[in-house]
């Protein structure tokens, strides 16, 4: 019974059951007290808001995440690595990568005070400061493309050192630089 009501229902075109649908959430809507609300509190007005809370928390998520990558990345090198040179290279990257996440983390979290200001003063009705965000995004992005190179050109050395054909150590150096791409 239950697969002839799915077939039956999945036979109809989706164009009409779709209008169907906007039919009837049409009439409930007309029949509801929604119309009544402000502009300000409709339904895109808060899908609106909501997107912008969303995107205000996917920022401290993308900063913390492109640094611990490359943190991750860095821990790779200190199990593979055993120079002592190299290694407390390694640990002064992965320490200004730490730094990178706590200042530009702290920077995004706090663009705004208060902190909703961030996502609510699009409306032009809420009022606060914000930093300029430009400069942020800009700063935070010129301090990762360092980061990005110094990490890529790390193990550079120690790669030519290795004791193997041109053809494998040029092999090896090439993997090793495919995270430049």
């Amino acid at each position: 019974m239950a697969s002839a009501l799915s077939a039956n229902v999945s036979s109809v075109p989706a164009w009409i059951r779709l209008r169907y649908l906007a039919g009837a959430f049409r009439h409930h809507y007309r029949d509801s007290a929604c119309k009544r609300l402000p502009i300000e509190d409709t339904n895109q007005s808060l899908l609106t808001k909501l997107r912008i809370k969303i995107y205000y928390f996917m920022e401290l998520f993308y900063v913390t995440s492109i640094a611990t990558t490359k943190i991750s990345i860095l821990l790779f090198y200190l199990r593979i690595f055993p120079r002592a040179e190299l290694r407390k290279a390694i640990w002064i990257t992965i320490v200004v990568c730490f730094l990178y996440i706590v200042s530009f983390l702290t920077a995004t979290a706090l663009q705004c005070i208060p902190i909703s200001i961030a996502w609510k003063k699009w409306d032009g009705e809420h009022r606060g400061q914000c930093i300029n965000l430009n400069a942020d995004a800009w700063s935070a992005a010129a301090i990762n493309i360092v980061l990005d190179l110094v990490v890529i050109v790390l193990p550079l050395n120690e790669l030519k050192k290795l004791v193997m054909s041109r053809r494998h150590k040029f092999g090896v150096m090439v993997m090793f630089l495919g995270g430049f791409l």
